[in-house]
């Protein structure tokens, strides 16, 4: 038995953000014959990868709701809890707020935005549909700087309410608490409803006054 030791030159050059790429390694011999095996390895710009996600599938405009921020590897793998993130943008409230991860590689952020910060565009990232467009950045103690990446997040207009659910990770048997968050100024009495695999199992009606 023994060992033989390769060196070689990774892409210089990436189209996306990540890349996976196939090794083949083939030992022969003279008596026994060949015998071949393969490995795989992911290249990637970043060590980290972030998506957002608003907690109602879209930001809806003048309502306070939550944002979450996905901090993966290039592997699809969560990332550490206490990872320092910053996130800019028009429709964060404050304008620019910095976060820690979670155990599950989550950043919760809170988002209002206003009208004025939604538009629907031909070209970046947002392109082809209504959204905002925030700046997120994961801060690496000892790195030469963040690497910043612009998100798009969709935007709905017209929506009066949103539910909010305070814990978006729970264990089974936990209690779920659901709340109501208004636009100002609107007093509907709203309809709620709990679905399971899309149909409805439980409902329960809201007053203007209640949340």
């Amino acid at each position: 038995a023994g060992q033989a030791h390769f060196s070689l030159t990774t892409a210089s050059y990436l189209s996306g953000d990540s890349a996976s790429y196939q090794l083949s390694t083939t030992a022969s011999h003279a008596v026994h014959g060949s015998a071949t095996a393969t490995a795989s390895y992911t290249l990637a710009r970043t060590p980290y990868f972030l998506t957002a996600h608003p907690e109602s599938g879209a930001l809806a405009v003048e309502i306070e709701s939550d944002l979450y921020l996905q901090v993966s590897n290039a592997l699809g793998e969560e990332a550490p809890g206490g990872l320092s993130v910053e996130v800019q943008g028009q429709g964060i409230v404050g304008g620019r707020v910095l976060a820690t991860t979670d155990a599950h590689g989550l950043v919760r952020v809170s988002a209002r935005v206003p009208r004025t910060a939604v538009a629907r565009t031909a070209g970046g990232p947002c392109s082809g549909t209504t959204a905002t467009e925030i700046i997120a950045s994961v801060l690496r103690p000892g790195s030469r700087g963040p690497a910043e990446v612009n998100l798009c997040v969709p935007v709905v207009l017209g929506i009066e309410v949103v539910p909010h659910v305070d814990r978006v990770v729970v264990h089974g048997g936990e209690r779920i608490e659901v709340t109501l968050r208004r636009r100002p100024g609107t007093r509907h009495r709203v309809l709620v409803e709990l679905l399971h695999d899309g149909r409805p199992r439980a409902y329960a009606f809201a007053d203007p006054n209640e949340s």
